[in-house]
């Protein structure tokens, strides 16, 4: 069965726009012989990308004047299964059987490139075909990217903390996050003095201003807002009161017409300094269909000041990849049908949880629910210790692998820990491996080196004893510097970011013993401990040993 795959624009084009009700932020150029009713999946590009829209084609229209080539059409699509929070990845649509998408996704970054927006040919059968949305719902519970969406809808955050984690503007409407794959939008509940109206429901369509803008063009923001389907991104909407905003949940533009009406607020603005003239303050009265979440901006949504928060300075605490995401095997070894169906049991249990929060109570009190929370923790704890060993242990891994297998386990540092800051580059110029945050709100630094790949001995002989050697004098000197910049930004970085630098600690990761088999490992503990004590703020510690203490710590001993 012939349809179609398209890519997600990189990039706005205002070709596609027009400044009226027929607006279309959701098609593609081309010249392929496409019709009215064939599929179409569209495919976001890029390091965090996937399938992430399934559809048909609704239709074609004649192209914006800027396209050149006669013979192109505008392909309007009709997307009706969306996962833009959780796309599909290529690794996942191979296990499935669907390897025609791999030809697919390199023909369309060619097709991009050459100029007609991006449709190649996507040959699958009906049944392939119907099997897409099933694997968009497989994956919708997955976490994605380096950072992902842990808000729940129905939070109150701080927008100063949701923009220092997820990125985007601070002020304004809304518009597109720029470092994270994510658009917001912030609506006011009461009418402001710029003649912006209260948000409204019509049926299954919420009418919420987008963003204030001046003159006949669409500004950027507005341009994020309307093209964020065509882009592939996700659209967040938040109940803004002040500094606090309530993730209400994701929101799509409607398809067939993403905006009701453009608003005059009678407010003038000058075009320049010399020539008098002045452009209009507007904005567009956008239609949006709720994807995720629950009542919103109505009689039945909950009050605001009744609603959880949620700090989003400890955003990693909480996060662990998977061994899938890690790069690992889809199945891990043992790993079968009961497995399979446990997850599936875990999930349903999940969301009874989220669809009547009142059960938590009633599960908090049962001794089995307990025991089960402790047991997942354990697990949890337990397959990360060992993914960390094998990297520790493995004669090639470098840096950036160890940081990955570190990411998200503050636990194996010590109690003392209450997780990590979502921000790594706190003084300009510096990036630290991971940022841990001590349970009175302090900072402590964690300077990442290699293992067993480390050039260079951990201790050498030096007269009638033994010392640390320059790789290690050479961390520690960076660590150092690490923390007189800490100092120095002290003020700043407590008021920006909500942090405790003032006598920050480091702790530097560098070598295991077996790397100096010549050498026994207490020898090298005892140089290095030697060493500690005579630095006041940072210690030296090798994997070997942190592995040991968190063994330690975690025991496996668990009563029925």
């Amino acid at each position: 069965m012939q349809g179609w795959l398209a890519v997600a624009d990189r990039a706005v084009s205002r070709s596609s726009i027009e400044r009226n009700g027929e607006l279309k932020p959701h098609r593609a150029i081309t010249v392929e012989a496409v019709t009215a009713g064939d599929p179409v999946a569209l495919w976001r590009p890029g390091r965090l990308g996937g399938l992430v829209a399934v559809g048909t084609v609704r239709g074609m229209e004649d192209t914006p004047a800027s396209v050149l080539e006669p013979s192109a059409k505008a392909v309007v699509f009709d997307f009706s299964s969306i996962s833009l929070s959780s796309p599909v990845p290529l690794k996942a649509l191979r296990a499935a059987g669907l390897t025609a998408f791999t030809q697919s996704v390199r023909d369309t970054d060619r097709s991009y490139y050459r100029g007609d927006f991006g449709l190649a040919r996507l040959d699958l059968s009906q049944e392939q075909w119907a099997e897409l949305p099933r694997l968009q719902r497989a994956v919708a519970d997955e976490p994605m990217g380096s950072i992902p969406w842990i808000v729940p809808p129905g939070t109150v955050v701080r927008r100063g903390k949701l923009h220092d984690v997820y990125g985007g503007s601070r002020s304004g409407n809304g518009g597109s996050s720029g470092t994270t794959p994510n658009t917001f939008l912030f609506v006011r509940t009461v009418p402001s003095p710029d003649l912006q109206p209260a948000p409204s429901w019509h049926g299954r369509v919420l009418s919420v201003p987008g963003c204030l803008q001046d003159g006949d063009y669409i500004s950027r923001e507005n341009q994020m807002l309307l093209h964020h389907l065509r882009r592939g991104l996700p659209l967040r909407v938040f109940e803004q009161q002040r500094q606090l905003c309530r993730y209400v949940g994701e929101f799509t533009v409607d398809q067939e017409v993403p905006v009701a009406s453009w608003i005059r607020t009678g407010v003038h603005k000058p075009v320049g300094r010399s020539t008098g003239s002045t452009w209009e303050v507007q904005f567009p009265l956008l239609r949006l269909r709720q994807l995720t979440g629950g009542p919103c901006f109505g009689t039945a949504a909950p009050p605001f000041e009744q609603a959880p928060h949620m700090g989003l300075e400890l955003l990693l605490s909480g996060t662990r990849r998977s061994p899938r995401a890690l790069g690992g095997n889809r199945k891990a070894p043992g790993e079968g049908t009961d497995a399979e169906e446990g997850r599936r049991s875990l999930k349903r249990l999940l969301g009874i949880v989220r669809q009547a929060p009142q059960a938590l109570d009633a599960l908090g009190c049962l001794d089995d629910a307990q025991a089960l929370a402790a047991l997942l923790q354990h697990a949890q704890r337990r397959a990360g210790l060992e993914e960390l060993r094998r990297v520790a242990e493995d004669p090639n891994a470098l840096e950036r692998a160890l940081q990955r297998a570190l990411q998200g386990q503050f636990w194996i540092f010590g109690g003392q820990f209450a997780g990590e800051a979502a921000r790594r580059r706190l003084v300009p110029g510096d990036e630290v491996d991971i940022p841990l945050i001590r349970g009175d709100g302090t900072l402590q630094i964690v300077e990442i080196k290699r293992s067993m790949a480390l050039p260079g001995s951990l201790v050498k002989r030096h007269r009638n004893g033994w010392v640390p050697s320059a790789q290690v004098h050479d961390a520690v000197s960076q660590a150092i510097n690490y923390l007189v910049h800490l100092d120095e930004h002290r003020l700043r970085i407590r008021e920006q970011f909500g942090l405790e630098t003032r006598r920050a600690r480091a702790l530097v990761l560098i070598g295991h013993p077996a790397a100096q088999p010549g050498i026994p490992e207490g020898t090298i503990n005892e140089v290095l401990r030697a060493a500690n004590s005579h630095l006041g703020r940072i210690e030296v510690l090798t994997y070997k040993e942190l592995l040991d203490n968190a063994e330690r710590s975690l025991g496996d001993t668990f009563t029925d």
